[in-house]
């Protein structure tokens, strides 16, 4: 008979690269799709990669943010400055 873990576990990689498609390239979709019971490995090792590369992401966008903060206050003080020649 059917293995039921097999296709659920199937089920789960199909829906994992139908979401993660446009960030999958060709070979990494046909390595997963071509071993079955690696695929659950590749996957985790893949959403790992993700978290990783997200969180340094996340740390240049608020580096970004505090270099454009610091542009903002200097901006605000020449403001000042200048409404106080005025």
């Amino acid at each position: 008979g059917e293995n039921p873990m097999a296709l659920k576990s199937s089920k789960r990689t199909v829906k994992y690269i139908n979401q993660n498609s446009e960030n999958l390239s060709e070979e990494k979709i046909e390595e997963i799709l071509n071993n079955p019971k690696e695929a659950p490995n590749i996957i985790k090792e893949l959403k790992a990669k993700a978290e990783i590369d997200y969180t340094k992401r996340l740390e240049e966008i608020n580096k970004e943010i505090k270099k454009f903060q610091k542009k903002i206050r200097q901006l605000k003080t020449e403001k000042m400055e200048i409404k106080s020649q005025l």
